[in-house]
């Protein structure tokens, strides 16, 4: 027994010494290796998209299924051209189009969905991505939170662009 007991007395009585306060310094060497610098693989500064959008609807509820609207609300529409769309939040992605300037995107929150915020990322065909943040948030089913309820996209949607209207004239009926 005395001979199991020194070896493990022994080993257990040795000490090691961890730091766990970084400073400032470390902290923005970590920061940099996440973020990056800015620079290009080639070394040059990273492009960055000469475009502003904005998703509409801003809201949702858990278990709803809706469209959703990706819109240039500054720079050129004509450079606008996606090669994918991401979703940080629990949304669904069902499928999108792209008419014109503009993104439709089917959405689709599931019912257990954690409510909260819901960043995208669009990816551009040039590389280029662009980020919004808190696209639309998800809120709890029943609550006067939908899709529905979000009204009228307050961004100004390019109708005139070829395809890009909803397919319903002015005074069409729907059953």
């Amino acid at each position: 027994m005395k001979r199991i007991l020194i070896p493990i007395l022994a080993l257990s009585a040795s000490a090691c010494v961890v730091e766990n306060d970084p400073t400032e310094a470390d902290l923005a060497d970590v920061y940099d290796e996440i973020e990056g610098d800015d620079e290009g693989v080639d070394g040059e500064d990273a492009a960055e998209p000469a475009l502003e959008v904005a998703f509409w609807p801003d809201q949702c509820e858990q278990g709803e299924d809706f469209l959703g609207y990706v819109t240039v609300i500054e720079g050129d529409p004509a450079d606008f051209s996606v090669a994918d769309i991401k979703v940080y939040g629990d949304l669904e992605i069902v499928t999108w189009d792209q008419r014109g300037g503009e993104l439709i995107v089917s959405a689709s929150a599931p019912e257990d969905a954690v409510e909260g915020d819901v960043d995208m990322v669009i990816e551009l065909q040039d590389g280029t991505a662009i980020w919004i943040e808190s696209a639309t948030s998800v809120n709890p089913q029943g609550s006067g939170g939908s899709a529905a309820e979000a009204g009228e996209s307050p961004y100004e949607r390019d109708a005139g662009d070829e395809g890009a209207s909803d397919g319903v004239d002015e005074g069409d009926e729907c059953d």
